[in-house]
């Protein structure tokens, strides 16, 4: 995780900058603070291009496992859907209530009074 060090480090000395720089001209509080950080988030996307394409890629490969032992990359669940989680969910309330036997909204009598 060498990139994402390196590029922490860069962003944070950037940061550390803009608020020097701001405190020596005069700004002081959160303003500086407030403008030091959006001066180095623009600078950093600007200036600190190939390490946060370095990170991308080093973030990628591990998120494929191409840095894990092929132990850890066995023992990973695959992963599943949102859709597929939800789905689960409600066919798991579905059976408890009909193990329940409790009536379903709109599975009473039609025509009931009060």
């Amino acid at each position: 995780m060498r990139p994402v060090a390196v590029y922490s480090a860069l962003r944070l000395g950037l940061f550390l900058s803009a608020l020097l720089i701001l405190r020596v001209l005069g700004i002081g509080g959160i303003l500086s603070l407030v403008i030091a950080l959006v001066i180095s988030m623009l600078l950093s996307f600007v200036i600190l291009r190939r390490q946060r394409d370095a990170v991308t890629l080093a973030l990628m490969h591990r998120s494929r496992g191409k840095g894990r032992s092929a132990k850890n990359r066995d023992a990973r669940r695959p992963r599943r859907s949102f859709s597929d989680t939800l789905a689960d969910d409600a066919a798991a309330e579905d059976a408890a209530v009909d193990a329940r036997n409790i009536p379903r909204p709109g599975d009473g009598p039609t025509g009931a009074t009060r």
